[in-house]
């Protein structure tokens, strides 16, 4: 069995000074989706699936288009949950980011507060 995976285009986690949650492509990131689009679309899939997330969907759409395939989503490619902060000062998860990556590794487990546990996201 042969698999690829593809990371999704560059996205936009930030417009005007504020934090975007599930955010969409930038023009960068609409133009590499187009390239890896034009890149695979000779290449044969048995499968393709998608995650849920917006950037995850407008990279695969030029691929799915060029092969005439539908978007098959599966839920559980989506990443873990961050905390809220769409409309939030970008400074806010920066700070919140380098104050968890300052912590033990053991003690990042309860993970960010408003967000997704790693440890519950591992099980």
């Amino acid at each position: 069995m042969e698999l690829v995976l593809i990371r999704h285009g560059e996205p936009e986690w930030v417009r005007e000074g504020l934090n975007v949650v599930n955010p969409p492509l930038t023009e960068r990131g609409q133009m590499q989706a187009q390239r890896v689009g034009a890149e695979l679309a000779g290449e044969h899939f048995d499968e393709i699936i998608i995650s849920p997330l917006l950037r995850a969907r407008q990279t695969a759409a030029p691929l799915l288009a060029a092969l005439g395939r539908d978007e098959a989503v599966e839920p559980f490619l989506e990443e873990i949950r961050e905390p809220n902060w769409h409309g939030t000062p970008f400074e806010l998860a920066r700070t919140a980011y380098e104050e968890d990556r300052s912590r033990a590794a053991e003690e990042r487990w309860g993970g960010l507060t408003g967000g997704e546990a790693p440890r519950d996201f591992v099980e």
